[in-house]
């Protein structure tokens, strides 16, 4: 029996440049299963955010379960712990006047977000119920400006809390069907999920 060598031609690699989509949804009807219309009614930060500029991971505890008749510890997953940064272009105070501050104006302290990211096709393209998306709710803490350098745009950088990760989560036609995957990988959800849709605040 031979075996067949594999070349890169059988197992392509797709780009992050151009391929990563990035908006803000300020409320979902079902935060497990949102609707491609909310989806892509949604603020789009993509073009806001450097490489880099969006950064989440999830550290999990371990549960250490040990018994006098073990001789070996035992261990279960525990809590998880969501992070996540965003740094982007702040056009505050610019000159040109048909500058957009989208990302900034809408990241103030205290409001309240999901952030919907989507990894391997065209930024451009809509959402569409054959997409699986990653999507973090949280509320907006601090900004810090970043240190001024030479030949570097201006950005700041977000503080932020979370309290809910769904991943590989695919948007539904409507919120009147069942979502499309019967199980995302949901790590962490609280009890309330209804949030205010109202993220206005007084200037």
């Amino acid at each position: 029996m031979t075996e067949e060598l594999r070349t890169y031609d059988d197992v392509p690699s797709t780009p992050f440049d151009g391929n990563v989509k990035t908006i803000l949804v300020s409320h979902l009807a079902d935060p497990t299963s949102p609707t491609v219309a909310e989806l892509n009614a949604g603020l789009d930060i993509s073009r806001y955010l450097p490489p880099g500029g969006l950064e989440d991971s999830v550290d999990q505890a371990t549960i250490s379960d040990q018994r006098e008749t073990d001789i070996v510890d035992r261990q279960a997953p525990g809590r998880k712990t969501v992070s996540l940064s965003i740094r982007g272009i702040d056009n505050t105070n610019a000159t040109n006047p048909d500058a957009l501050n989208e990302l900034a104006e809408a990241l103030r302290e205290g409001s309240r977000w999901f952030v919907v990211r989507r990894i391997g096709k065209n930024w451009q393209a809509p959402f569409t119920t054959e997409d699986k998306v990653r999507m973090i709710r949280f509320t907006t803490g601090s900004r810090t400006p970043g240190t001024p350098a030479a030949n570097d745009p201006v950005t700041s950088t977000w503080a932020t809390f979370a309290d809910m990760l769904a991943d590989n989560v695919r948007p539904s036609a409507s919120i009147d069907h069942e979502p499309p995957v019967a199980a995302a990988d949901f790590a962490l959800v609280t009890a309330d999920d209804t949030w205010p849709s109202d993220n206005s605040q007084d200037a």
